[in-house]
């Protein structure tokens, strides 16, 4: 499984596709870590923010990532 900071640029080399999702995701990783990211305003924000407050939490296994 890739690390978290190379998931959240993975993410940000992507944020034009969800630039029109208008929510807030936090994937969080089972062997620990979580990403956040925040499509609510007129750029996306990917960071890394265990616990953050989001719309919707995806739980990913590492097998998943």
């Amino acid at each position: 499984m890739a690390d978290v900071g190379t998931l959240v640029e993975a993410i940000e080399e992507r944020s034009d596709a969800l630039s029109t999702l208008g929510y807030k995701v936090r994937f969080d990783l089972t062997d620990g870590g979580s990403i956040l990211v925040d499509a609510t305003g007129s750029s996306v924000a990917v960071s890394t923010a265990e616990g953050a407050e989001a719309d919707t939490v995806m739980k990913l296994a590492p097998t998943t990532c």
